[in-house]
């Protein structure tokens, strides 16, 4: 059991050994258990949104189960720095990543994104939903649905059992409903320290 302190940072490390690497163990922080409860997530949701954009000098390489030359780090912790500093460098340095990627992917494909739909239990993270709206700088829908996967599946079922002829019409006939992060007033202070 986690005890809830503002004073404390909240990490699980999970220990597992692979088929070929049974001599080894990997430690893995994970943002799912980086949470202990709904209390505890809302606490450190404040705190990290009473942080500001490029959280105070701390930020965070989120490598860690990364090999090679590429290893997680966190860098620029000193006094007066909390968990909550910790939390929105990690939150940001995911959004700076994804923007990364989506960038590189609009590239190759040759497009340009106009919005990004989240789904799964990250998308229902407000503050870092809004964090990467302003980062990405274009709106960030997430479902209404809780159980997307199960519904993306359902629609193709549809499909192939040819109640619909596409599972697109199957999402158009289903009625999905968004909530819409606007880029907000953080957006300017993201893209002076764009990455």
């Amino acid at each position: 059991r986690l005890i809830h302190s503002p004073r404390h940072l909240p990490i699980t490390c999970t220990g597992f050994t692979g088929k070929k690497r049974k001599d080894k163990i990997n430690a893995a922080i994970t943002m799912g258990t980086f949470i202990a409860n709904n209390h505890c997530q809302e606490a450190m949701d404040a705190e990290a949104a009473a942080i500001p954009p490029g959280c105070d000098g701390v930020t965070m390489a989120p490598d860690f189960l990364a090999s090679g030359d590429r290893k997680g780090s966190i860098g620029g912790l000193v006094l007066g720095r909390t968990r909550g500093h910790i939390y929105r460098a990690a939150m940001e340095a995911l959004a700076w990543r994804l923007k990364s990627r989506l960038r590189r992917l609009e590239s190759v494909g040759g497009f340009k994104s106009e919005f990004l739909i989240l789904v799964g239990g990250g998308a229902r993270n407000s503050v870092w939903t809004q964090m990467r709206a302003d980062i990405l700088r274009i709106p960030v829908k997430v479902s209404e649905v809780s159980e997307s996967t199960v519904l993306g599946a359902s629609m193709f079922a549809f499909a192939g059992a040819g109640v619909y002829s596409t599972p697109e019409q199957a999402r158009d006939a289903f009625g999905i409903t968004y909530r819409t992060y606007m880029p907000g007033p953080q957006e300017a202070a993201y893209e002076k320290l764009n990455h």
